[in-house]
């Protein structure tokens, strides 16, 4: 079992049992797999998902008043669904926006990986 995680354009390999459990439970990481067969739609239709669920978070502060404005920034739950949609929403946004690029750089991490797997093999 692996675990490669994308960040800042560099590419991290996590293969222990719990790394890779600790990046699979994580709400604000999408998952490549999950994500890599999907069209354009597709893709489009998740970004928009997850667009509308940070403008119900929006909008909740826009309705509140200003005590409502203090107990939302204060909420730990509400600034955490927040920040997480927000993650994801840039990661998608950005995936969709680099589809081509990132999937060639995937699979050919894939292969050099795989590569890697034989020669020791050997």
């Amino acid at each position: 079992m692996k675990f490669l995680l994308v960040y800042e354009d560099d590419f991290i390999k996590f293969e222990s049992k719990e790394e890779v459990e600790y990046f699979k439970n994580r709400k604000d990481i999408i998952s490549y797999n999950e994500i890599a067969n999907l069209s354009l739609n597709e893709l489009n239709k998740k970004a928009d998902e997850i667009n509308e669920q940070i403008q119900k978070l929006e909008l909740k502060w826009l309705k509140s008043d200003r005590q409502g404005r203090i107990l939302l920034s204060k909420n730990k739950n509400y600034q955490r669904k927040l920040k997480i949609y927000n993650i994801l929403y840039e990661s998608l946004v950005d995936y969709i926006n680099n589809k081509s690029i990132i999937d060639f750089r995937m699979k050919n991490i894939e292969l050099i990986y795989r590569t890697q797997i034989i020669s020791r093999k050997v």
